[in-house]
């Protein structure tokens, strides 16, 4: 008559068969149902075990989800303080207020136009031009 439990295969090395088969023949019983006697009395153990390690994953999880969001707002907060420090030194600089303003925008060039004439500039003033005398010194 068909077991009604399900059936599992387990191959192992030589040294394990030789050390199930005397245990087995120890308490007169087959390998099979020694190794499921093994198996029922590690039970509750790896129940325990298999609790704790799936609470772990799930606390895993967390973290990191909580990492990852900690580290994006982090970034956010890092790239407007950056933009904001931009548009100051834009400011200072005389390119003008919001020439960052939009993010990924380019800075306008701005362009001096050269003056046309060049009247209002003075020569270098009279105290400093140092004259030459001719004579002899004294």
């Amino acid at each position: 008559m068909p077991s009604p439990f399900p059936r599992i295969s387990v191959v192992v090395t030589p040294d394990h068969h030789k050390v199930l088969e005397r245990l087995s023949k120890l308490e007169g019983r087959s390998i099979s149902s020694f190794v499921r006697q093994v198996i029922e009395v590690a039970m509750p153990t790896w129940e325990q075990l298999l609790t704790t390690v799936e609470k772990a994953a799930i606390q895993r999880n967390r973290l990191d989800d909580g990492f990852q969001t900690a580290v994006e707002e982090l970034l956010s907060e890092a790239e407007y303080d950056l933009e904001e420090q931009l548009s100051i030194e834009d400011f200072i600089s005389g390119k003008g207020a919001g020439a960052r303003g939009r993010r990924g925008a380019k800075p306008r060039d701005t362009v001096i136009p050269s003056p046309s004439t060049d009247r209002g500039v003075k020569d270098a003033p009279s105290s400093i031009i140092v004259p030459i005398s001719k004579g002899k010194r004294k």
